[in-house]
C-alpha cells in the first residue's frame, strides 16, 4: 500500500520542484529589451529575418508592460520593415498603423517620413491608389532621394502630372546621378503630357545625353548604381525613336560598369538590352535567355524569348514555340494593370503569336490564347472588386501581384536586381497557399472554345474578334460548329478603323448616325466582321460579339443596320460571358440600369464584375444628363417587360417612330439569359 503513496509523493515533489524551477527561471534577470532590439537589428542586417522578428516580438511584449519609449517606436518600425521585406505586406501595414496610433509622439521627423514612404509604396503595390494619394497629399520630402521616390510612386498610381514639378526641381541638381534621373523622367513624361513647365521631349533628350556624359565622368558613385541610372536613361531615349545610337552608347557603357562591379544579373540584362538596340543578334538573345532561365528571372527570360523570336529566327515552328513559352511565362510572372517595357513586349509578343497561329490555321489555340489574355486582364478587376470567396484568398492574391510589381520595378530600375530571387520565393510560397484556398481558380481560369459552345442555345451565336500583328481573325461560333474568316489586316489597322467609326459617332453631330451609313470605316468593318457570315446570321436570334475593343456592332451591315433586325450583345471574353450568364439563372430582381460611355469599357467590365442586378449599356454618341435619365427610365420599363437586355433594346429600336435612331447608338454589355437548355 505504501508504494503508490510514495510514488504519488515523489510525483508531487517532482511537480513542485519543476514549478519552483520555472519560477526561479522567471526571477533570473533576463536580457533587457534594448539589448534584444540591438540583437534583432544585427540579425536583420544578416537577413536572418525570422529570428529577428521573433526576437523583436518578445522584446516588445516585455518592453510595453511599462509604457512606451522612443526605442519602442524604433522597434515597431523595424518590425514593420521586416514584415514588408518578407512579403507580409498587409501585416506590415497593420504594424505601421499600430506605430502611428500608439507611438506618434515618439517618432522623429525622419521616422515619420520613412513610415509614410514605406506605407505609400506598399499601398501602391497592392493597388490602393486612392489611399496613396491621401497619404502623400501633404507629404514634404526632405531629401532628393525622397523626392525621386515620391515622383515614381505618383507615376505608379497614374498621377504623372504630380511627378513633373518634382523632376523639374531636380533637373539642375549638382549630383549628376540625380540630375540624370530627373531629366530622363521629364523626357518620359514630356512625350505624353501637356503640363505647365514641361519643355519639348527633344530638349530633354539632348539634356539627358549631356547629363549621362557627366555621370560617366563622376567617380563619387558606385559603378553598379551608375550602370542602373544610365540604363534607365537609355531606355527613355529609346522611347523617342530618334536616339537609338545614343541609347546604344549608354547601354554599352553601363554594361562595362556592371561587369566591373561584378553584378551578374544586371550585366546579363544589359548584355541583351544593348544587343537589342542596333544589332539584334539571335545568339546573344539565346545566351541571355539561358542565363535568365537558369537564374529564375522569369520576366527577363520571357522578354528575351520574344526578342529572339522577332530577330529573324528562320524556322517558323521554332518561332512559334519561343512565343508560346514567352506567353506562358508572362502570364505567370507579369502582374496585370501595370504599363512599362515588359508589358509592351508582352503585348507585341502575344500579337506575333496570334498572327503565327492565324497564318497556320491554329484557330482553336488562337481562341485560347486570346481568352487567356482577356482573363489575365479580368483578374485584376475581379480582385479590385473583392469578388473572392474568402478575405484570406483576396489578401494572398493581392500580395502575389504586389510582389510581382516589386520584381518588375527592380528589373525596370536595375537596382538591387539580386533581390528578385528572394521575392520570387515569397511569390511561390503564397501561390502554394492559394492553391489550397477556396477561391483558387476564380480569377484567371480561361474558358475553352468547347465550354463556350456548350453554353450556347440553339438559336445563339458568338462572333469572336481576334486581332494580331498581321491578321484579323473572326470566328463565328455556334453550339455545333465554328466558321472562321481571316483578313490581311494588322492589329493597328483594325484599331484605327474601330476608332474612326466610334469617333464619328462621338462628334455629337445631329446627323452622325445618318452619315455613318456611308462612312468608309463602317463599310470596311461590316465587310470584314459581318460580311463572311451574313447567311448564317439569318438563322440567329441572339448574337454576342466578343472583342477586347468595343465595337458598335449593331450599326454594321450592308443596306440595313444589323441592330434593327436581331438581338445583339457584346462582352470582352468568354469568362465574362459565363460569369454574367450564371448570375442570370438566379431569381431575378429589378434591374439597375447603368449607362457607360463606350470608350470607357474598363468601367463597364468593373460594373459587370460587381454584379448587383445591374444591366449595363454602352452609349456611342454624347448624351446630356437629362437624356441619360430618360433612357434609364425607358430601358427599365422595357427590361421588366422583355427580360433580356438585347431583347429590350431591339424592341425600343423597332418602336422608335421618330426616326432618330437613338436606340441604335446603344449596345447591351451582357450575356443575356438564353443559353443551352
Amino acid at each position: 500500500m505504501k508504494k503508490p503513496v510514495l510514488a504519488g509523493l515523489f510525483g508531487l515533489c517532482c511537480f513542485v520542484l519543476l514549478l519552483l524551477a520555472g519560477c526561479a527561471r522567471e526571477k533570473v534577470p533576463s536580457e533587457q529589451p534594448s539589448e534584444m532590439y540591438e540583437r534583432a537589428r544585427q540579425l536583420a542586417s544578416r537577413y536572418e529575418d525570422a529570428a529577428a522578428l521573433e526576437l523583436v516580438s518578445r522584446a516588445l511584449a516585455i518592453d510595453t508592460l511599462d509604457g512606451k519609449r522612443p526605442e519602442t517606436a524604433r522597434a515597431i518600425q523595424l518590425q514593420a520593415r521586416l514584415l514588408e521585406r518578407n512579403g507580409e505586406l498587409f501585416r506590415s501595414l497593420e504594424t505601421y498603423r499600430v506605430l502611428e496610433d500608439c507611438c506618434a509622439s515618439l517618432l522623429s521627423d525622419e521616422m515619420v517620413r520613412e513610415s509614410i514612404l514605406s506605407r505609400a509604396q506598399i499601398l501602391s503595390d497592392l493597388g490602393y491608389h486612392d489611399e496613396v494619394i491621401g497619404l502623400l497629399e501633404n507629404f514634404k520630402p526632405a531629401t532628393s532621394h525622397e523626392k525621386l521616390s515620391v515622383a515614381r510612386i505618383y507615376e505608379e498610381v497614374l498621377l504623372p502630372e504630380h511627378s513633373v514639378p518634382i523632376y523639374l526641381s531636380l533637373e539642375d541638381a549638382a549630383d549628376a546621378a540625380l540630375r540624370l534621373q530627373a531629366l530622363s523622367g521629364l523626357l518620359h513624361l514630356s512625350r505624353t503630357l501637356n503640363v505647365k513647365g514641361l519643355s519639348r521631349s527633344e530638349v530633354y533628350a539632348l539634356e539627358t545625353v549631356e547629363a549621362a556624359r557627366d555621370l560617366l565622368e563622376d567617380v563619387s558613385h558606385p559603378d553598379e548604381y551608375k550602370a542602373a541610372v544610365l540604363r534607365k536613361a537609355a531606355c527613355r531615349l529609346q522611347e523617342t525613336g530618334r536616339h537609338d545610337s545614343d541609347a546604344s552608347y549608354l547601354l554599352f557603357k553601363a554594361l562595362s560598369l556592371a561587369r566591373a562591379a561584378g553584378s551578374g544579373e544586371l550585366e546579363a540584362l544589359l548584355d541583351y538590352e544593348s544587343n537589342a538596340v542596333l544589332q539584334a543578334d539571335p545568339e546573344v538573345y539565346a545566351r541571355s535567355s539561358g542565363y535568365f532561365d537558369e537564374h529564375g528571372m522569369g520576366l527577363s527570360y520571357a522578354r528575351a524569348l520574344v526578342w529572339q523570336a522577332e530577330s529573324g529566327v528562320p524556322d517558323e515552328r521554332e518561332r512559334l514555340e519561343l512565343l508560346k513559352t514567352a506567353f506562358r511565362y508572362f502570364l505567370q510572372e507579369l502582374p496585370p494593370g501595370r504599363a512599362g517595357m515588359f508589358s509592351s513586349v508582352f503585348r507585341d509578343g502575344t500579337s506575333s503569336l496570334l498572327s503565327l497561329l492565324a497564318a497556320n490555321g491554329g484557330y482553336s489555340t488562337a481562341f485560347m490564347v486570346d481568352e487567356e489574355l482577356r482573363s489575365w486582364e479580368l483578374s485584376a478587376i475581379v480582385l479590385e472588386n473583392q469578388l473572392t470567396r474568402t478575405d484570406r484568398f483576396a489578401r494572398l492574391q493581392k500580395e502575389v501581384y504586389a510582389l510581382q510589381r516589386r520584381i518588375l520595378r527592380l528589373l525596370e530600375e536595375g537596382v538591387q536586381v539580386e533581390r528578385i530571387h528572394r521575392l520570387r520565393r515569397f511569390v511561390n510560397e503564397k501561390r502554394g497557399e492559394l492553391s489550397s484556398s477556396d477561391g483558387s481558380g476564380v480569377l484567371t481560369s480561361a474558358v475553352t472554345l468547347k465550354t463556350l459552345q456548350q453554353s450556347l442555345g440553339a438559336h445563339e451565336a458568338v462572333i469572336r474578334v481576334v486581332p494580331s500583328k498581321e491578321w484579323l481573325t473572326v470566328m463565328f461560333i455556334r453550339s455545333d460548329m465554328v466558321d472562321v474568316s481571316r483578313s490581311r489586316i494588322t492589329r493597328d489597322e483594325f484599331l484605327s478603323l474601330a476608332g474612326l467609326m466610334s469617333g464619328h459617332l462621338q462628334t455629337g453631330r445631329s446627323d452622325a448616325l445618318r452619315t455613318l451609313s456611308r462612312h468608309h470605316a463602317r463599310l470596311k468593318l461590316s465587310n470584314i466582321l459581318a460580311g463572311p457570315f451574313m447567311r448564317q446570321l439569318r438563322q440567329v436570334e441572339h448574337l454576342t460579339v466578343m472583342s477586347a475593343t468595343p465595337l458598335p456592332f449593331r450599326l454594321l451591315g450592308d443596306n440595313r443596320y444589323l441592330g434593327r433586325d436581331m438581338r445583339i450583345s457584346q462582352i470582352p471574353s468568354a469568362r465574362e460571358f459565363l460569369l454574367d450568364r450564371s448570375r442570370r439563372t438566379v431569381a431575378g430582381i429589378d434591374p439597375v440600369v447603368e449607362l457607360v460611355i463606350a470608350d470607357s469599357a474598363a468601367v463597364a467590365r468593373r460594373l459587370l464584375v460587381e454584379g448587383g442586378g445591374r444591366e449595363i449599356f454602352l452609349f456611342w454618341k454624347p448624351l446630356t444628363q437629362s437624356e441619360r435619365d430618360d433612357l434609364r427610365v425607358l430601358l427599365s420599363m422595357a427590361l421588366k417587360e422583355r427580360g433580356e437586355p438585347s431583347r429590350a433594346l431591339l424592341q425600343l429600336t423597332a418602336g422608335d417612330r421618330g426616326g432618330s435612331d437613338a436606340w441604335l447608338a446603344l449596345s447591351s454589355f451582357s450575356a443575356d439569359d438564353t443559353g443551352a437548355q
